[in-house]
């Protein structure tokens, strides 16, 4: 959610839906940010989270998850202005809203062909 020209708001929910028994492990979530990012504010329970500005993303890693669980990462992002001048604010560079990039996840489930535990 877009609070202003300068602020962003998320909520990122994630959901494991496999058998209880089962954990999945190395789990990480790659959420893009914009160019423009100042600065970050992240609250997680579970796992760590940091902004990488090199790539701008904000990279939540967990090491491992239990079937049937659930996770949150709140996100507060500031954005730099653009400028402050009357003439810039009217031209469409500095106007425009940020294109979203996809999240992408990254994770493993270990799994026997044979079922044997």
């Amino acid at each position: 959610r877009e609070l202003r020209y300068s602020t962003i708001d998320f909520q990122v929910i994630i959901k494991s839906n496999y058998k209880p028994a089962i954990m999945g492990e190395k789990i990480e979530i790659r959420i893009p940010t914009p160019k423009n990012t100042c600065r970050v504010q992240l609250v997680c329970l579970k796992g760590k989270a940091k902004h990488k500005s090199s790539d701008n993303a904000i990279i939540w890693k967990l090491k491992h998850m239990m079937g049937m669980k659930e996770y949150q990462l709140d996100a507060s992002i500031e954005l730099t202005s653009a400028s402050t001048s009357l003439s810039s604010i009217t031209d469409r560079t500095y106007t425009t809203k940020w294109t979203r990039q996809p999240i992408s996840m990254s994770f493993q489930v270990p799994f026997t062909a044979s079922g044997f535990k």
